[in-house]
């Protein structure tokens, strides 16, 4: 999955979860700061190990250490984006 991939995944599953616990969709824009919000939470969990997955589930798909982090990297400017591309 590629970080554009990546990052809208994080993002809709953090969104959907919100809708549920809220349903108020005249709220959308909060609703989407907070996904995004959640989403970078996520990712920095994964990228600085808060996880404890000894270099997250993903490290396999990588060759080395650098190209894990740079993914995570690139996800996380991704989700950053697209907050700027809901607007």
């Amino acid at each position: 999955m590629n970080p554009t991939e990546k990052a809208v995944q994080l993002f809709n599953t953090y969104y959907a979860s919100i809708l549920g616990i809220n349903n108020d969709l005249s709220e959308e824009v909060i609703i989407s700061i907070l996904a995004k919000k959640q989403a970078l939470i996520a990712v920095d969990e994964i990228y600085n190990g808060g996880l404890h997955l000894r270099y997250g589930a993903y490290l396999d798909e990588f060759e080395d250490k650098q190209n894990y982090y740079s993914y995570w990297e690139d996800v996380k400017k991704e989700i950053n984006q697209l907050i700027i591309k809901n607007k």
